[in-house]
């Protein structure tokens, strides 16, 4: 629960911890997905919540304005609760393939210009981005894995602070876009 996040964060902060928090979007979503299966590519499908680790081809249809709603919803609150400036994307091992033939996605890519359903992720979190700089003194930048880096826009106004986890090498052009980096190699 909220509270229970709240609680999470007192006793953090009473041991001079701050929490980074990670939304992991829009891949790693099986959980929202099987919730709202609406917020899905495929909302005829059943899912359930995936208990071992890796990849799923669920993702989230973003699209859908509904879906990006919802994740500022989410954020909003996430932002209220932890006090850290900072709250993590995600952004990584998100498969596109469903996007390819999604009717709201591929709608998406032709409202905003887009080369094709592989800069998506990027514009979503551009959007997510500079709604949680709107936040006043809950504003927070973002922190994403370095798979954003293959298809980010670097006229995007946000420029987020790349974990780099895949190779030391993404620190480095990390730097070169004129952006912040985390190395966590392990």
């Amino acid at each position: 629960t909220q509270d229970d996040l709240r609680e999470i964060v007192a006793y953090a902060a009473e041991r001079n911890i701050d929490i980074l928090p990670e939304i992991d979007l829009p891949g790693h979503m099986v959980a929202a997905v099987a919730s709202y299966p609406e917020f899905s590519c495929d909302p005829t499908k059943e899912y359930s919540v995936r208990i071992p680790g890796g990849i799923s081809h669920d993702v989230l249809n973003i699209g859908k304005d509904e879906v990006v709603d919802f994740l500022k919803c989410v954020l909003r609150n996430v932002a209220e609760i932890f006090p850290f400036p900072y709250i993590h994307l995600g952004g990584d091992e998100c498969p596109t393939e469903q996007w390819e033939t999604n009717e709201d996605c591929l709608r998406r890519v032709q409202e905003k210009g887009l080369a094709g359903v592989h800069e998506l992720q990027s514009w979503l979190v551009e959007e997510l981005g500079a709604y949680l700089k709107t936040l006043g003194k809950n504003s927070k930048d973002i922190v994403v894995w370095d798979e954003l880096l293959k298809n980010w826009n670097d006229n995007n106004k946000t420029k987020p602070v790349i974990m780099a986890w895949n190779s030391l090498n993404y620190s480095s052009e990390a730097a070169k876009r004129g952006m912040k980096s985390i190395i966590v190699p392990y």
